[in-house]
């Protein structure tokens, strides 16, 4: 099942109830977003309807719903705009836009570490949710690692995000961001799945890696593994990656900002975009 959030982007009163019309194909209500409560569908299978004690303001997240897309191309595909009205039958909102939702998991480099650059968990979770109208957004440990549903795209989600960083915290942090396909493929290419979730590391790069191989060669272990796959440097340290030379300088190696999350936090980030 497609995926779509619609938001409503003008109104001109504050109904009771509020209904969401005029698709083909069936549909049904998949989760409620911004305070809007779902209580069924109508008689029109096609619709669904809302309740809510809030004014409808502008950009208010309306409900996010799950459409059956019939083989034919009826309902959401292709659509670009719907009308909310009330239950009576008058407009309220009559520009709305439609998109596909993406769940990403973000990643923060250099955050909390070593009491600098201090963002408690907390905070970021609020931000993330007022920056993405997800109310569903998680944060996991205080190195910096959200999971969050976005209709926008990465681009302009990555500017949003660190801009409100920037503003919030007064720190300028990069922000990684991959869509759930891409993080299950950074796993996926993982050299030693075997193996023990904090003995391997995988650099995420900001740009592609320019592998300085003569130096890296001259720093590994015998025992470590290096694997490069697109814009991730896998690091195995088997002695710990606390003694490993090549895990100090692995950004100055990769010649590109970095931000390094070890094997266990990947798995539970994937995890918790299932969920």
């Amino acid at each position: 099942m497609a995926q779509f959030i619609l938001r409503a982007v003008k109104t001109d009163e504050n109904p009771a109830f509020m209904k969401v019309g005029g698709f083909g194909g069936s549909a049904c209500v998949d989760q409620h977003r911004g305070g809007l409560t779902a209580v069924g569908l109508d008689a029109n299978p096609i619709n669904a309807v809302a309740k809510t004690g809030k004014h409808l303001a502008a950009n208010l997240p309306a409900i996010k719903l799950g459409w059956r897309i019939s083989s034919s191309g009826t309902g959401m595909g292709g659509a670009k705009c719907v009308d909310v009205i009330t239950g009576h039958g008058s407009r309220v909102a009559h520009v709305a836009e439609a998109g596909k939702m993406t769940k990403y998991a973000g990643f923060l480099r250099g955050i909390n570490v070593g009491g600098h650059r201090k963002i408690p968990m907390p905070d970021l979770r609020r931000l993330i949710i007022g920056k993405t109208s997800d109310p569903r957004a998680r944060t996991y440990i205080n190195s910096g690692n959200v999971v969050f549903a976005s209709d926008r795209d990465k681009a302009a989600l990555t500017t949003k995000l660190r801009t409100g960083i920037q503003e919030e915290f007064g720190l300028d942090v990069p922000v990684l961001l991959l869509t759930d396909d891409e993080l299950v493929a950074v796993l996926a290419s993982c050299p030693a799945p075997a193996a023990a979730g904090n003995l391997v590391y995988a650099y995420l790069c900001f740009d592609p890696p320019q592998m300085n191989k003569a130096e890296l060669d001259g720093l590994q272990a015998a025992s470590e593994t290096v694997r490069v796959v697109g814009r991730t440097v896998w690091l195995v340290a088997p002695d710990g990656v606390g003694r490993s030379k090549l895990a100090a300088k692995m950004e100055k190696l990769t010649g590109v900002q970095v931000t390094a999350r070890n094997l266990n936090t990947l798995r539970k980030m994937v995890e918790m975009l299932d969920g």
